[in-house]
């Protein structure tokens, strides 16, 4: 059984950290974060990977639009 997992798992990981890492190079470069308060020392990149990855095992972080929002107020 503990076979079959592994071998189940090995085939759906990759894919499922390629899209974690295309959301997160979308939100990166959109200029969208998550709150760092979490990850303080790292990169705000591997941050919002690691929160994308917490977001898909059901740990929902909202993202945070602020640069989004202080250019709408802008306009």
């Amino acid at each position: 059984m503990v076979g079959a997992a592994l071998g189940g798992i090995k085939i759906f990981l990759p894919f499922m950290l390629f899209w974690i890492f295309i959301c997160s190079c979308q939100l990166y470069s959109i200029g969208t974060s998550y709150p760092q308060d979490d990850y303080p020392d790292l990169h705000e990149f591997i941050g919002i990977v690691i929160t994308t990855w917490r977001n898909s095992l059901d740990n929902v972080s909202p993202p945070d639009y602020s640069k989004w929002s202080a250019n709408l107020k802008e306009e």
